[in-house]
């Protein structure tokens, strides 16, 4: 029987260090219609996709929301381009990354801290690893701790366990005495929020058994799957500039582009997040049953996911449609709310980003370039950046 992963659960605190919002809370928020609708563009098509109500796409990130996930990696793979084309920017381009942060030429004795926000099933992250791992001498394969401590960050915690396991079984051998690795079990703002505070130095040291935390060790975050687009263009550069990042630390992005204009694009878009497998369509439906499961209501086929591609807005969206006139109670607001039939619910988007509006981005948030390396039929790219000095 395998060795279960060791995975640090972390006190759930919000971007203010307050206390996180449970899911049900953030949920009925949501359901809570706004006085104007919010229309997504100036188009006339663009009001048929006015909403007045949105549910989180946390909802999507239990864990089977997340082996979901991974399974449009395997089921939509000739469709759903940002996994295939990031994973081969690791397979041919790993040694070049691995100078670029830093940790080809780098000092092994002092070590790195790699932390991935949004993990998920580790399968790119699996050749990322083993680039950085490769840089290091054959001679350090006995060292303990090993030179970098990679931590996987994300919110469920049995599916942290199992992609750890997994990596730790297809790749333990040439990881040994180069990477350890470890499981966050936390959102995004809880875990920076525990990097600010000195938490990597901690663990370190009470795995050392040192008295005292020792120096920070140069930090490396891995936000790849261009999971940047989920937030709107300003939040995300607001994210960005949130980072905790120090001379010597560096940020490796992915980050999907804007498709050429026109149907071809569009389409190419739309079929990505939409396959004609279903694999995207059972990930984001799933996102329901949370909120069935949140709000304690029976089954029922209420809704229908629906999407498109906002050319103008350079954004993918997601909506949930109202099939049937119903009402919703919320338990903890203690009120009702009415879906009507047709209604849309927002649930999430994913922007692209030109390479010139992703220049941009990194200067609103105070980044500079380091490299970058693009796929080769489409627009995705992985970024190196820094904080400016």
């Amino acid at each position: 029987m395998p060795l279960a992963a060791i995975i640090h659960t972390l006190p759930a605190v919000a971007s203010n260090g307050s206390a996180a919002e449970p899911l049900r809370d953030v949920i009925e928020r949501g359901l809570i219609s706004t006085t104007e609708p919010t229309i997504p563009g100036s188009r006339p098509e663009d009001n048929e996709w006015a909403y007045t109500k949105t549910v989180t796409p946390l909802v999507h990130y239990d864990a089977e929301g997340l082996v979901l996930f991974d399974q449009i990696a395997i089921k939509a793979a000739d469709y759903y381009y940002p996994f295939n084309d990031e994973l081969n920017i690791f397979k041919h381009h790993g040694p070049e990354i691995a100078k670029a942060v830093g940790i080809d030429g780098g000092d092994a004795e002092r070590g790195w801290d790699v932390v991935e926000l949004g993990a998920g099933a580790l399968r790119k992250t699996a050749h990322l690893l083993t680039a950085l791992a490769d840089t290091l001498p054959r001679h350090k394969t006995d060292s303990n701790p090993a030179p970098i401590s990679y931590y996987a960050l994300d919110l469920s915690k049995d599916e942290l366990d199992r992609v750890l396991v997994q990596l730790d079984d297809a790749y333990g051998p040439s990881f040994a005495g180069r990477v350890d690795r470890f499981g966050l079990h936390a959102d995004y703002d809880s875990g920076l929020h525990f990097v600010r505070e000195g938490g990597l130095a901690k663990l370190s040291a009470e795995r050392s058994g040192a008295p005292t935390p020792a120096p920070a060790r140069p930090l490396h975050f891995v936000f790849i799957g261009s999971s940047l687009g989920n937030f709107d263009r300003e939040g995300g550069a607001s994210f960005l500039s949130s980072l905790p990042l120090r001379k010597g630390d560096t940020l490796l992005i992915g980050i999907d582009g804007r498709p050429p204009a026109g149907p071809e694009g569009r389409k190419k878009v739309e079929t990505a997040y939409n396959d004609p497998n279903g694999a995207g369509r059972a990930f984001e439906e799933h996102g329901w049953v949370v909120v069935r499961r949140e709000l304690g209501l029976e089954p029922d086929e209420g809704i229908e996911w629906v999407n498109r591609y906002n050319e103008p807005l350079g954004r993918h969206e997601c909506y949930y449609r109202v099939k049937k006139t119903n009402t919703v109670h919320l338990p903890n607001r203690n009120v009702d709310v009415e879906l009507k039939e047709g209604e849309l619910l927002h649930v999430e988007w994913s922007h692209k980003w030109s390479y010139e509006e992703a220049i941009e981005l990194f200067a609103k948030a105070n980044l500079q370039v380091i490299n970058s390396w693009k796929a080769p039929t489409s627009e995705y790219r992985v970024w190196v950046v820094e904080r400016k000095e």
